[in-house]
């Protein structure tokens, strides 16, 4: 790291430009590099961005990750326990990590270590939605005995949209089809 850069208002610009973006949301690297490097394309009659290059961008997130305000494997637990009571299922979660750019070993590993601990998701707000959905159908399809009989495949089939996994979804249906647990 050069520490001459580290004394210039760029560098100190940068620095607070990076604290102002993780201040409102967890960034993973990648996506604070591309926010910050698109600064000078939106702002080009401005001198400020001139030297928001690469480099100098990449040296500033570095001393952050030095200093523990950026860390990849925090940003991603935190995003899971959020994500945990919501509607998505842990492939939808996966994804959207993937879409945030995070980077796939860090992405892996917090998702190993949650399927090591084996905790459950919080299937209730699912649940509640998908029984509302079943009502929606059965008020759509109501006399129609064929359409009414597919109802639970495409109860399947929006579960499996929202990201769960085939234990997941016969854990809510198990709930809205009360013979499915005699079988």
């Amino acid at each position: 790291m050069n520490k001459e850069f580290e004394a210039t208002a760029d560098f100190a610009n940068i620095y607070s430009k990076i604290l102002d973006y993780l201040a409102r949301q967890d960034y993973s690297e990648a996506k604070l590099l591309e926010k910050v490097l698109n600064l000078p394309k939106y702002y080009s009659k401005t001198k400020r961005y001139e030297n928001y290059t690469r480099e100098n961008v990449e040296a500033v997130i570095e001393v952050l990750k030095e200093k523990g305000l950026i860390d990849e494997n925090k940003f991603l637990e935190r995003m899971l326990e959020r994500s945990l009571s919501g509607e998505h299922g842990l492939r939808r979660i996966q994804q959207k990590m993937y879409q945030r750019r995070y980077k796939k070993e860090n992405i892996k590993k917090v998702l190993d270590e949650f399927q090591e601990k084996n905790i459950q998701f919080d299937l209730t707000r699912i649940s509640e939605k998908t029984k509302k959905k079943k009502q929606d159908f059965e008020r759509k399809y109501k006399g129609d005995k064929v359409k009414l009989s597919q109802i639970r495949g495409r109860l399947f089939q929006f579960l499996g949209q929202k990201g769960y996994g085939v234990e997941e979804i016969n854990k809510v249906l198990k709930e809205l089809y009360p013979e499915m647990n005699s079988g």
